[in-house]
Parts: structure tokens; sequence; C-alpha cells
């Protein structure tokens, strides 16, 4: 079942037409035509019939109920959709815009927690679970939704960017334990490797993938992770990383700044470093672009615990998984990709 969220279509609206594309900016001035001519577009794009979710949780307003109605009617009115709301006004609007009349409504709190019974028609219960494609997930709990539609987002743009050693140049591969392997920038082997510097060229990639970032910084944009996010600090762990905390730092605004070549930790004098940036109490989210066995995560949360900063989360765009960090703490670390079990992959030393 599809899931469309008019605030990633508002978000790429924006980010294609000004340069002021913040979460807060879409939520406040979300509803004009153009709005929902664009989740007509969306709408359009999926058969008649066919069922799909329709997520507007993050939005206190969503225009006048008549364009609502001249916009989307007809649309919603041939396929099964299910709404997603935030308790409020915006059910109300939805329902004097005549949309609910055959469709499904499922109501969230602040929080993202699903309150209340959910009905179809007024009188059939939808059930506890909500399709994602191909997955369930708990209508109890939106950031679940999220976190399903997400990992098959991203696995989706990453595919055609994952490449095995035995595809590559000969000059870039080397023969061992007869299998062919890439060898990294570290010295270590690796039999795959994802080519983020072209993935990231494409700024609609580079987009959906900084907002599913931002979607976990902000606690799945419910009501209020909007107004109150995690951090106050965004932390790129590399200069490669800075490619996407860029982009989040544009869709958030929160404040950013970049620690690259840290370097092994023990051989670092981190009392003497210093740095222009006050890390005291900040509560900081990093973003890793790529891991492969957590080393990353734990030279710069090293660092970060030097200078007496709050580790409020760490979200790592593509994880390898060789191994875990270890100095990270679990319910802190989202993996936006993992590589599915069929592809084999190793890393190893030379």
């Amino acid at each position: 079942m599809p899931l469309i969220e008019p605030l990633r279509l508002k978000l790429g609206q924006l980010a294609r037409s000004t340069s002021q594309l913040t979460v807060s900016l879409a939520q406040q001035n979300f509803g004009s035509p153009d709005d929902y001519k664009g989740i007509a577009a969306a709408i359009a794009q999926t058969r008649r019939g066919s069922e799909l979710i329709l997520d507007f949780t993050p939005f206190e307003r969503i225009g006048k109920p008549q364009n609502i109605q001249r916009l989307l009617g007809e649309l919603v009115g041939n396929r099964r959709v299910t709404f997603l709301a935030t308790v409020g006004s915006v059910p109300s609007l939805l329902k004097d815009a005549g949309l609910l009349l055959g469709s499904g409504l499922v109501l969230f709190n602040e929080h993202g927690e699903r309150v209340g019974p959910t009905k179809r028609n007024g009188d059939r219960v939808i059930t506890n679970a909500l399709v994602v494609g191909d997955q369930r997930a708990s209508a109890g709990s939106l950031q679940e939704l999220h976190r399903l539609d997400a990992a098959r987002r991203i696995a989706d743009l990453a595919r055609p960017y994952v490449l095995q050693a035995s595809q590559l140049d000969p000059r870039y591969r080397e023969r061992a334990s007869g299998r062919w392997f890439i060898r990294l920038p570290n010295g270590m082997l690796a039999t795959h490797w994802i080519d983020t510097k072209r993935l990231f060229a494409s700024p609609a990639s580079l987009f959906e993938v900084s907002y599913e970032v931002a979607r976990h910084l902000f606690n799945s944009f419910c009501r209020a992770g909007a107004n109150s996010p995690d951090c106050d600090l965004i932390v790129a762990t590399s200069n490669n990383s800075l490619v996407v905390a860029g982009a989040v730092h544009a869709i958030t605004g929160i404040q950013l700044c970049v620690i690259d070549k840290i370097g092994p930790v023990p051989s670092q004098h981190l009392t003497a470093m210093n740095t222009s940036l006050d890390f005291r109490d900040r509560r900081v989210a990093m973003i890793v672009e790529v891991s492969s066995t957590g080393s990353e995560i734990d030279r710069t949360i090293q660092f970060l615990d030097n200078q007496k900063a709050r580790i409020a989360r760490v979200v790592c765009c593509f994880a390898w998984n060789a191994a875990q960090p270890r100095l990270c703490k679990p319910e802190l670390l989202t993996h936006l990709w993992e590589p599915p079990q069929r592809l084999g992959y190793v890393y190893r030393s030379a």
C-alpha cells in the first residue's frame, strides 16, 4: 500500500523553488491549491480501486475544504484511502471536504501514538495493521509505519549504486581467498561498495535520504517532535557525511558542524584538542554517511564525550554492519539502509 506524505511533497516543492525549505515553514504554509495539485498528481500515479495511505499527521491546518474537495474528491472516491491525522482540527476539515465517506481514518496523538477507534464507513473497524509496500506495521505506532516505509524507499534508491567487486574495473579490485575484493581507503578489503558520490549527485536522491534523516530527528514529524526535535546541533562525522548533513540542516534549520580526520582516538590528545564551537551540554545528532564496523561512530562519540556533549541521536545512512559501534547506545542508533543477507557482504583485513 503506497504511503503518500504531503509534507514530503511540500518540502520537495520548496526545495525546487526557494532556499527556504524548513519543516516549520512547510507546516505553516501548507494548504494551497498548488499543494493539493501535488498530492493529486501522486494519487493519480496509483491505480483506480487500489489502496493507499495519506499522512496528514504533521499538520494543524490543511487549507480550505472546498479546495480539498475540488482537487482530491474524485481521486479519493475512486480508491480505498486511509487517512492518518493528529487529533485536532484536521479530521473535521477532511470530513467537511467529504473525503471520509468510504475512507478510513486513523487518529494519533501529538506523540505519534494511536488513539480512539478507527472505522471505515462509520461501522467497520480497520485492522490493527497497515500495509506499507509488502510490510505490515502496527497502526498503534506512527514511527513504526514510517520506519518500514523509509526502509523500502532507501532500499529502492540504493539498489543501482551497490556494486560488487567483481563488477569493477580490474584496477580497483584484487583477488583474495578465491573472491574479488575492493581495497578500501583504510586498507581493509570488502566484497561490495556503495557509490554514494553518484547517488548524492542526484538532487532528488539527496533530498530523499535527507528527508528520512530529518524524520528521525523530529520523531516522525509528529506534533510534539516537530515542535521539539531531539537535538540542537547536527554533527557530520566526516566531509563525506557533510553532503547529507548540509541538506538535513537546510530542511530542519538546526545548527551544523563537521568533525573530520579525528583518526584513531588513542593517538589523539583529546584534552588538548580545541574547537571554535562549544559542545558542552549540546544535544547532538550525529549523521554518518557510510559505516562498515562502527569505528567511525565510536571515534566521534569519544571526541564529543570529551567535549561534554550529549549524544541525542546517531543516524547512519548506509550501514554494512560488519561490526557494531561499541560506544553508542542501541536505542540512539538508526540505520536507514542495511545490506540484504543475499548479498553475502564480507569485510576483512588484507
